[in-house]
């Protein structure tokens, strides 16, 4: 989302160079900083989610 906000407003800002750089910064780097998040946050928590309801799932002996 902020990479297709920031490539957005970059036509907007071209006539300053100075502003069109930390722009694509911001654009280049939203994807890393998702990518970090999915991975180290999103990922572990699914995983334990998914084996939680494996455990629920299967019959336990009695």
């Amino acid at each position: 989302m902020a990479t297709f906000m920031a490539l957005r407003s970059a036509p907007h800002t071209s006539d300053d160079p100075l502003t069109l750089g930390p722009m694509i910064a911001v654009a280049l780097a939203s994807p890393l900083y998702g990518l970090i998040i999915g991975f180290s946050l999103a990922d572990p928590i699914a995983d334990y989610l998914e084996n939680k309801q494996e455990e629920s799932s299967t019959p336990q002996d009695v």
